[in-house]
This record gives structure tokens, C-alpha cells and sequence, in this order.
């Protein structure tokens, strides 16, 4: 899971005690997220680096204890999706919810992220601003290609989420998808079986260490439904064959002479 920190969402003009109380529940929905594991899958949390002037003038405004939690918490659970980004700045994202073109943001960031198909995403809201509803609609270069992004700025709406796709993700991936498996959606979720290393094939998709052999397995994004697999690489990185995603058995037949790991 990818979760993003809409900066946009941050009102410059927060009377105190909202300011306050806004923070408050930033704290409390990034404590869930760090706390909550969806089938031991890591939850990853972005933001956009904040505009100097934003920030420490308005968090002078309130508690120390409560602007000092959320500087913590922001620099030991959040990184900046800028240093692994997605999105190019010569497409444009428009954020239907509030009429605005939201390139460059973490928005953009999210939707290029949501649209590529290999994890899930939210988004994280500061209270009290135009960004209210609960799916936040982000349009690519004007296209069809729409990402419907799940949006919070509540703890307890967060929690009903949770506690709901803790189910939805025990589903079995269908054979009739128009989009390629999620990782636990695979045999690559089984923790005792595979570890997550810092690669990802072709820049897009996770690829996972087998314990036992040291092959290297990611999703092969380019296929779907019945036609799905896993792409297994040797420890060198060349072609070892195709598995499927249930088992994670190697078909070494199919590997592909030349094919690496990149």
C-alpha cells in the first residue's frame, strides 16, 4: 500500500484551535497506518516537501507536544516521493473534486502511481479543506484515464476502510481482471517464502527474493487475467522462466534468452 499526503489540502488561514486539532488527527491517522499491516504487505507513506513559509509559521501556532509528534512522525514513517517519482511534469492532472490542475503534487504523484496498477493507493487529507469527499477523481491529460483515489481526513472513517479491504484483499485475483494481480494478490505475499528487496522490474513492479533458491520473482505487468504470471529472474539477473501465481511454480521452458532483469 502507498499512501500520500495531500499538501493541498493544508489552508494557510486555520484559526488555532482547528490548526491544532487538524494536526492532531494528521498524527493519529499516520500512528493507524503505521500500526496496520494488510497481509504483511508494507505500507509506504509519501509527501511532498512543504513550502517553508507554510509549515513552521503555522506550527509555531500550536502545542509543542503536538508539532513536535508530527515532526517525528514525518520524518521516521514518511519519505518524499520526489526521490522515486513517477509523473512528469509534461502531463497534466486535474483533481475534478476541486477544479484544479494538481501537477507536480502528491496527488499527481498518487493518481500516475494508481494508474500504472501494481499497488494500492490513499490518500491522506488535512481536516476542514475542499478536499471532503471520500474518492478524490484525478483526470490524466484531459483522457479517460481517470484515478479514483480513496481519501481520508478521518481516523474512525480510516479504521472502516481497513477493517473493510482486510476482506477484499483475501479475494482471489479474478481470471477476468482488465488489470494486471497486486502482490498479495500472488504467492509473492507469503513472508515465510519470499522478502522484498529495493528492486523493481523495469522501474514499476516489486521484485521479491525466494528464501530457499535466491530467484528473483515480480509480477509481469504487461499481461492480465488468465494470461498473468510472474516473471523469475536467477540472482544474476538473466531469465530463468515464468511461474504462475497461485503456486509460484517455474516453467524454465519459457525462459527467454538475453532477458534481464532491469
Amino acid at each position: 500500500m502507498q499512501v500520500f499526503i495531500n499538501e493541498l489540502s493544508f489552508i494557510h488561514h486555520y484559526e488555532d484551535g482547528d490548526l491544532a486539532r487538524i494536526v492532531h488527527q494528521m498524527n493519529a491517522i499516520i500512528a493507524v497506518l503505521s500500526a496496520h499491516r494488510i497481509l504483511g504487505e508494507t505500507i509506504a507513506m509519501y509527501r511532498t516537501l512543504e513550502h517553508e513559509y507554510i509549515f513552521p509559521k503555522s506550527l509555531s501556532r500550536i502545542d509543542k507536544t503536538i508539532r513536535e509528534r508530527y515532526k517525528i512522525l514525518l520524518k521516521s514513517k514518511v519519505s518524499l516521493w520526489r526521490n522515486s517519482r513517477f509523473h512528469v511534469e509534461s502531463d497534466n492532472y486535474h483533481c475534478q473534486e476541486i477544479h484544479k490542475n494538481v501537477t507536480d503534487t502528491s496527488l499527481a504523484e498518487a493518481a500516475e502511481r494508481d494508474i500504472q496498477h501494481h499497488d494500492t493507493i490513499i490518500i491522506l487529507n488535512f481536516g476542514l479543506s475542499p478536499f471532503q469527499a471520500s474518492q478524490l477523481h484525478v483526470v490524466k491529460n484531459a483522457t479517460e484515464q481517470i484515478s479514483v483515489l480513496p481519501a481520508f481526513d478521518d481516523e474512525s472513517k480510516l479504521h472502516i476502510w481497513l477493517a473493510e479491504h482486510d476482506d477484499s484483499f483475501r479475494n482471489a485475483y479474478s481470471l477476468n481482471s482488465k488489470y494486471p494481480p497486486k502482490d498479495w494478490q500472488t504467492c509473492l505475499k507469503n513472508k515465510y517464502r519470499f522478502e522484498r528487496t529495493q528492486f523493481r522490474n523495469k522501474g514499476i513492479r516489486r521484485v521479491f527474493r525466494e528464501l530457499t533458491t535466491g530467484y528473483l520473482f515480480s509480477v509481469d505487468n504487461q499481461h492480465i487475467g488468465q494470461a498473468s504470471h510472474l516473471e523469475v529472474f536467477n540472482a544474476d539477473f538473466s531469465h530463468r522462466g515464468i511461474a504462475d501465481i497461485v503456486e509460484g511454480v517455474v516453467d524454465e521452458s519459457k525462459a527467454v534468452h538475453g532477458r534481464i532483469l532491469q
